[in-house]
């Protein structure tokens, strides 16, 4: 039995070391890590240099040219990398020590039941600040995910996981390696969930098992806010047409994945007849496309974006 760690850099020097250092420290430790840097000019190769040289058999740098962003950077190490389970890592954050444990033997339990399915199992997590001070307890909560009722329809919407508390297995990672190409999807991990959640089955951990950082240099920017400042963000939004334009890139982004998505594998007899539908969305007007996304149950949980989705 393998298992991969995917770890994508690009200058992060201030924060690696933390990171390496909370892997080595997993209660469970037969895996490998697979590195791969994007062109950093500080520090960052130096660094996975120096881990290299301590854990000669544990930690792997593969050298190529850069790829342009860390979507395509983890995409490329999933080409790269045979192992019979991956999970994606973050050059930022910390892991908590029992999360390749725990994660692991989650997802071998499913494979008991889903046989020769892909599967994959994420987690929750801990928000903090580069000092690791608590911004909140629970990511989900704080962003009002449900990880209980996901489906690839509320996936098409927005992705609820994030990649670094994911884990999944070679079946799902053949089909995502076998896509035309990883720029018809958002992110590395929406292409790995929605491949799990058509084609076999997804299972959530309701525990934090990762320090996820936020500071100046990353772009998620996750924080508990006040309702008066967060309803002068939405009115700036809405004056500013920023609404109009996420709902637009949504829009583009069904465009570009459901052709993908309709030439998985081993698609679901549940999931067939509404991929079938969805993809009119590649030609529809705006009338059809609200009617093909209310039929189907998109954006269901979200009608301040649903009727935006007629306007664009």
């Amino acid at each position: 039995m393998s298992l991969a760690i995917l770890l994508a850099t690009y200058n992060g020097e201030k924060f690696l070391a933390e990171q390496l250092d909370s892997l080595f420290s997993q209660t469970y430790s037969d895996f490998i890590i697979y590195a791969h840097d994007d062109g950093s000019t500080d520090q960052t190769v130096g660094i996975l240099h120096q881990y290299q040289n301590k854990y000669p058999e544990k930690l792997i740098i593969l050298d190529y040219e850069p790829t342009g962003g860390a979507k395509n950077n983890f995409y490329s190490l999933m080409q790269r990398v045979d192992a019979d389970y991956y999970m994606f890592c973050d050059q930022d954050d910390i892991w908590l020590p029992f999360k390749v444990d725990v994660s692991l033997k989650k997802i071998q339990g499913m494979e008991l039941t889903y046989i020769c399915m892909p599967c994959l199992v994420f987690s929750d997590l801990r928000v903090v600040d580069h000092q690791l001070n608590t911004i909140s307890d629970s990511f989900m909560e704080c962003k009002g995910f449900f990880p209980l009722k996901h489906n690839f329809r509320e996936i098409l919407a927005h992705n609820i996981a994030p990649g670094c508390t994911m884990i999944f297995n070679k079946k799902c990672r053949d089909i995502a390696v076998s896509v035309k190409t990883i720029d018809s999807f958002p992110m590395h991990d929406t292409l790995a969930i929605l491949v799990a959640e058509i084609c076999g089955k997804v299972e959530f951990i309701d525990q934090q098992m990762i320090l996820y950082r936020q500071h100046s240099g990353n772009t998620v920017g996750l924080q508990e806010r006040e309702f008066s400042a967060w309803l002068r963000e939405k009115a700036a939004n809405v004056a500013h047409g920023t609404q109009l334009k996420k709902s637009r890139e949504i829009v583009e982004w069904h465009r570009k994945m459901i052709p993908e998505i309709c030439e998985f594998p081993d698609i679901l007899p549940e999931n067939k007849t509404v991929i079938k539908d969805l993809k009119a969305l590649t030609y529809s007007n705006k009338i059809d496309r609200m009617i093909i996304y209310h039929r189907n149950h998109i954006l269901k949980n979200d009608w301040k974006n649903k009727w935006k989705i007629i306007l664009v």
